[in-house]
């Protein structure tokens, strides 16, 4: 089954979580949490810039696609209300047509995205 594919390959990166999978009808959704990312650190240009990056991810193959996912209730809800992490998540869209020749490309994806993710941390010294 994708699913449980798809569990060993994000176990094999440190800081993400696999949450779950749902029958997207055409195929499958797969949510994952990057948990490593801690935006109570961050100020309000480093939140703004972290928000736009994660909204430029954006994979369409033709059998999955990713993008991440985060609340957008904003800076201020997430540093003076909740005094919480906003969460960081990346979903993953995985097409009926999905085959095994496809985790290969997968996997240069979700590096590719990690790297953005690791840059924009090491960037702003976080």
């Amino acid at each position: 089954m994708i699913e449980n594919e798809i569990k060993k390959i994000v176990s094999n990166y440190d800081g993400l979580s696999y949450i779950n999978a749902e029958d997207s009808g055409e195929g499958t959704l797969i949510g994952v949490s990057v948990d490593y990312i801690d935006t109570t650190l961050f100020n309000k240009e480093q939140y703004d810039l972290w928000v736009n990056m994660l909204d430029s991810v954006d994979v369409i193959r033709p059998t999955f696609q990713i993008y991440c996912s985060y609340d957008t209730s904003g800076y201020q809800y997430w540093k003076d209300i909740m005094e919480e992490s906003n969460h960081t998540y990346i979903d993953i869209w995985i097409s009926d047509e999905f085959s095994d020749d496809d985790f290969t490309s997968l996997i240069n994806e979700l590096d590719k995205i990690i790297d953005m993710i690791d840059n924009f941390l090491n960037e702003n010294d976080l």
